[in-house]
């Protein structure tokens, strides 16, 4: 009988410090020093070329709102930033650029966040540490690391209509991440912020 209570007492023991120990964890995430934020830069890049025939003037686009300049770390925005500055621990600069028979141009902007996720266009941004990125493209996980680029390419053949009959156009879509690093916040060159 003692030994059945001695027993009884030990699991339930057990049980608890079980429960306990996963009931108080947390798990905290990594954010860059208050005067620092990370710079990713997310584009999709429209290129085409003609294989057969004289295909039509591709899309036209004209509107950067920002520069980078890596080497001095200087983040310039011609547009004021539609976010807090002082909060930001992630800025992306995402846009669109396009070539060749898809068109000429690039067109682009400035996204800031307190924390991740973020999601933009395919690309969902989840999480940062100080060596690397996390973010998932559609159904695939990726991790990058500190100054590394990824891409995704996807390419088609296809026949469009042209004036002088079909043409044939090898188009390349290419989604891009560039993880540039972290820079100081009093390199921010913006005009006067917003606080939301």
């Amino acid at each position: 009988m003692e030994s059945k209570v001695i027993k009884s007492v030990v699991i339930s023991i057990f049980i608890a410090l079980i429960f306990s120990c996963g009931s108080t964890k947390k798990i905290a995430s990594w954010h860059p020093p208050a005067d620092q934020y990370a710079f990713v830069e997310y584009y999709t890049i429209y290129q085409g070329q003609a294989l057969e025939g004289d295909p039509p003037p591709g899309m036209r686009i004209d509107g950067p709102t920002y520069m980078f300049d890596k080497g001095s770390g200087v983040l310039t925005s011609y547009q004021k930033a539609s976010f807090n500055i002082d909060t930001a621990s992630f800025i992306l600069g995402a846009g669109i650029i396009r070539r060749g028979t898809e068109g000429g141009g690039i067109s682009s902007r400035i996204i800031g966040a307190g924390k991740l996720p973020l999601k933009q266009g395919q690309v969902n941004f989840e999480s940062i540490s100080q060596e690397s990125i996390t973010f998932s493209f559609d159904d695939e996980k990726v991790s990058l690391g500190l100054g590394e680029v990824w891409e995704h390419i996807f390419e088609s053949v296809d026949t469009i209509p042209a004036m002088n009959g079909n043409a044939v156009v090898l188009r390349r879509i290419t989604h891009q991440v560039n993880f540039h690093g972290f820079y100081s916040k009093q390199r921010l060159d913006f005009h006067k912020d917003i606080n939301l």
